[in-house]
C-alpha cells in the first residue's frame, strides 16, 4: 500500500485502521530482521552502522504508527528551504553576520507570505507602500498586525494573492 498521510477527519476510517495494521505488521517484520541481523557476528561494519542508526531511530519509527496523519518524510519542508539555500550558495554566502540576518529575515517574511497563498512581491510592495505612506517609518502595533497573513483582512489577502501591477522588469 502506498504511503499517504491521513487527515484529522479520517481518524476512525476503515482505511486508516487497515493502514495501522499494515504498518504494525511491516514494523514487526523489520524489527525481527533487524535483531537477527544485528546478532550475526560476521556482519560487515557498514551494515552494523546502518543497523545502529536504525536502532537509534527505532522508537520514533515505531511511534509513527500512532500518528498516521504525519507524513513519513519531510520533503515539503526541504522544498521550502531549497530556494534560499541555493540562492545563498549562488551568492557565495552572506559575507557578514548582518547580511545573513537580513537574508534570514527577508526569506522568513517571503516564505510566510507564500505559505499563506500570497504573492511575496505583492505582499512586500503593499508593506513598503505602507512604510512610504507613514513617512518612511515601519508600521507598528495594529498597523503591523494587519500585515500578518493570519490577521489580515480578506480584501488585503486577495490583493496580495495577485502579482503587483507596474512596469515589466
Amino acid at each position: 500500500m502506498a504511503h499517504r498521510a491521513f487527515g484529522a477527519a479520517e481518524v476512525a476510517s476503515p482505511e486508516r485502521a487497515r493502514a495501522e495494521a499494515d504498518f504494525t505488521a511491516a514494523l514487526e517484520v523489520i524489527g525481527t530482521a533487524r535483531k537477527a541481523e544485528a546478532a550475526d557476528v560476521s556482519l560487515h561494519l557498514a551494515a552494523r552502522k546502518v543497523l545502529a542508526t536504525l536502532d537509534h531511530e527505532w522508537e520514533g519509527l515505531a511511534r509513527r504508527g500512532e500518528l498516521l496523519e504525519l507524513a513519513l518524510d519531510d520533503n515539503a519542508s526541504e522544498r521550502a528551504l531549497r530556494n534560499p539555500v541555493v540562492l545563498r550558495k549562488n551568492c557565495y554566502g552572506s559575507g557578514s553576520v548582518w547580511a545573513a540576518t537580513l537574508a534570514a529575515s527577508a526569506w522568513t517574511i517571503t516564505a510566510t507570505a507564500a505559505r499563506a497563498g500570497c504573492n511575496p512581491l505583492a505582499y512586500l510592495t503593499s508593506y513598503l507602500d505602507a512604510c512610504a505612506t507613514a513617512g518612511g517609518k515601519a508600521p507598528s502595533g495594529a498597523a503591523l498586525e494587519a500585515f500578518f497573513p493570519w490577521a489580515a483582512r480578506d480584501t488585503d489577502l486577495a490583493t496580495w494573492r495577485d502579482a503587483p501591477s507596474g512596469p515589466a522588469p
